[in-house]
Parts: C-alpha cells; structure tokens; sequence
C-alpha cells in the first residue's frame, strides 16, 4: 500500500484515521467527505508529504482538525465545509501552496468554552448560540490562493480582512449568504 496515491473513506461510519496513515507517504488525495462519525485526525497528519487534497466536508463530529495540517507544505486544495468546527486551524491562513480553501457553513459551535479572542487563538464568543465565522486580521499568508469559499457562514460586517485585495492569485471568492 505504499504506492497508494487516492484513499476515498467518503460515507463510511470511520471515527478515527489511525496513526498509521503516515505510512501512506505518496497519498495525494484524502477524501473524508460525509464521515458523520469522524471526530479526530491524528496529528501526524503532517507525515503525508505529498498530500495535495483533503476533504472534510460534512464531517459533523469532527472535533478539531490538528495545527500540524499547515505543514503539508504539497496541500493545495482544503474542505473543511460544513463541519462542526469550533475553528479552523490557525496554520492553513499561512499555506503558501493553498489554492483552494472552502469553509463553506463553517460557524462556532455552541459547546465551546473559549471567549472571543483576536484570530488566530480563537474564533469563538462564549455563548449560547452559533457564532458566525471569524477570519484571521490578515490572509496574506495564503499567496497562491485561487478559490476561497466562506459562503454560509454568516460573516458580520468587518468580518472579511481589508488586505483580502492583496491575494493576486484570488480569481474566485463566494461570500454569498443563501
């Protein structure tokens, strides 16, 4: 199975990928979508060197998704859409090789326990109702970004980074509510 370069779990009732994944060093594509049991990803996640894809979209019981995730230097397209993500990892607004990002309906979730701090150490108010997504005060991190989704994410006014303008490579960006 080294030579394995696709591993498609979307739909499976999997709640954990095992460590042993690492293992799986020419894997270029990861596809999770749909895991409703899905709740961790090791962190050493970082090991798949070549990993160019990764989808999470729909995982509901995806706990957190590890910082480590900023060093797959090779990532270039990231999904984490519709997830119950208290927030996404700080590490992939500073993926230089990023150049798709789709947090589509990514919002806080009402169990957290953090209060409202500036990005990247928190994106969640206390409170009893879902936050809507928080952006990072800069994206200029994210040099190679061609797709930035963050449609349904109920994003406030000020929300979007005024450097959002210095993403050259930016040809598509959804923000739509509905």
């Amino acid at each position: 199975m080294g030579d394995l370069t696709e591993l498609f779990l979307d739909g499976t009732s999997i709640a954990e990928v095992p460590l042993s994944i690492e293992l799986l060093t020419r894997l270029e594509l990861l596809n999770l979508n749909d895991c409703r049991s899905l709740v961790r990803l090791p962190s050493s996640i970082n090991g798949l060197k070549s990993l160019k894809t990764l989808n999470l979209s729909g995982c509901f019981k995806l706990e957190n998704v590890p910082e480590t995730l900023g060093q797959v230097e090779s990532l270039v397209k990231l999904d984490i859409s519709v997830t119950t993500r208290r927030q996404p990892p700080s590490s992939i607004f500073l993926m230089k090789n990023l150049k798709e990002l789709s947090c589509r309906g990514c919002k806080g979730s009402p169990s957290s326990a953090s209060r409202f701090l500036r990005f990247p150490i928190n994106l969640m108010r206390w409170s009893s109702d879902p936050v809507a997504l928080s952006l990072p005060s800069s994206l200029s991190g994210l040099c190679s970004l061609t797709k930035l989704d963050i449609s349904f994410c109920d994003l406030g006014e000020g929300a979007i980074p005024s450097d959002i303008g210095n993403l050259c490579s930016l040809k598509e960006l959804c923000l739509s509510k509905q």
